[in-house]
């Protein structure tokens, strides 16, 4: 014997007629699911955080038995070009008082400064040629103290790091074409501005010099004084609040994972 279930209630608002004589065919729309009329919002990489790993390098304890390229001073070739509000100069040539294009602040002056030579102060010595970085950059070739932060703002920094911009010691570097150790005696110049800046030596952007406690240690006492009168609560706060970094730092072991 066939059995025949006819669905005999009624169709209210929000319900479409069936078609089949089955109850469970009478659907509402309005529980019904409803499609995704537009995609989730993309973040925007500017809003991508640093990773905490990415520590400034200020943070790396520095001994006798460090690498050499975190040792010394941050300093430029002697005969590098510097732009000053006054046009391009060599670093030789760069007084205090002398105002320096920066990347963030404009035109800012130099407020210290010294001539390097010797180990103590630089104790390696990294040669940057011409398009080492990327086309242009650095315009000609450079000379720095192993400790000198580079910018590097290349796509590749965005994908490797999740940051735009971000600084590498150029002793860090020495795994990429164009970036090789120098055995020549160097002879560099430091320059310290108001606050941590990048400035613009030879096309390139790197940072002034930063006054830390490994950088100190290279300075006379005489020089150690004049400094520390020049940053008041530089030996009473910690570092990254008495003279914070332009930009964060990579430590080494990240540094020597860019690739290009």
């Amino acid at each position: 014997m066939k059995v025949r279930v006819v669905n005999r209630r009624l169709t209210g608002a929000g319900m479409f007629q069936s078609r089949q004589d089955n109850i469970f065919s009478n659907i509402s729309d309005v529980a019904a699911p409803q499609a995704a009329t537009s995609p989730l919002p993309t973040p925007k990489s500017a809003e991508v955080l640093h990773p905490s790993a990415f520590l400034v390098h200020r943070k790396e304890r520095v001994t006798k038995r460090s690498p050499a390229q975190l040792q010394g001073m941050s300093c430029a070739g002697a005969d590098s070009i510097v732009i000053t509000r006054s046009g391009a100069k060599a670093a030789s040539d760069i007084r205090v008082g002398d105002m320096l294009l920066t990347r963030d602040n404009g035109f800012q002056p130099v407020l210290w400064m010294k001539h390097v030579a010797g180990s103590d102060a630089a104790p390696m010595t990294v040669e940057i040629k011409i398009d080492a970085i990327s086309a242009g950059i650095p315009g000609s070739c450079l000379f720095v103290s192993g400790r000198q932060a580079i910018l590097l703002t290349c796509t590749e920094i965005m994908e490797q790091f999740g940051s735009a911009e971000i600084l590498v010691r150029a002793g860090d570097l020495l795994h990429l074409n164009g970036i090789a150790e120098a055995t020549d005696d160097f002879e560099g110049v430091v320059l310290m501005t108001p606050r941590h800046e990048l400035i613009s030596v030879n096309g390139m952007w790197v940072e002034s010099f930063a006054p830390d406690s490994t950088a100190r240690k290279c300075l006379s006492d005489k020089e150690r004084e004049e400094v520390l009168c020049l940053v008041p609560g530089l030996t009473d706060l910690p570092f990254e609040r008495s003279y914070p970094s332009a930009r964060t730092v990579l430590r080494s072991e990240f540094a020597r994972q860019f690739t290009r």
